[in-house]
């Protein structure tokens, strides 16, 4: 059994998309956390909106990234089992 370098980027790939998805998560969870907790005075109400923003920048990103890692999977796919098509000699 031996393991290409095919086998070895698709495992990869496989483990960022894992580790993405959980990350992605984590994220998630701390958003609504901190959208949970008691607002105390207004330094925490301003320190709290600016990490609200950040997440919610980071969590829009990591959507993106998944969204153009799904299309790219979808045109690799199409790729690899497309019916090859036949050249016009002239």
């Amino acid at each position: 059994m031996s393991f290409s370098n095919v086998d070895a980027r698709r495992a990869l790939g496989i483990y960022m998309e894992t580790a993405a998805i959980h990350y992605n998560s984590l994220m998630e969870l701390n958003f609504y956390r901190l959208l949970c907790q008691p607002i105390e005075s207004l330094k925490d109400l301003l320190l709290r909106r600016s990490l609200l923003r950040e997440q919610k920048l980071l969590l829009h990103r990591l959507r993106q990234q998944r969204i153009r890692a799904d299309d790219l999977s979808r045109v690799h796919a199409e790729r690899r089992f497309a019916v090859p098509r036949l050249r016009k000699d002239k």
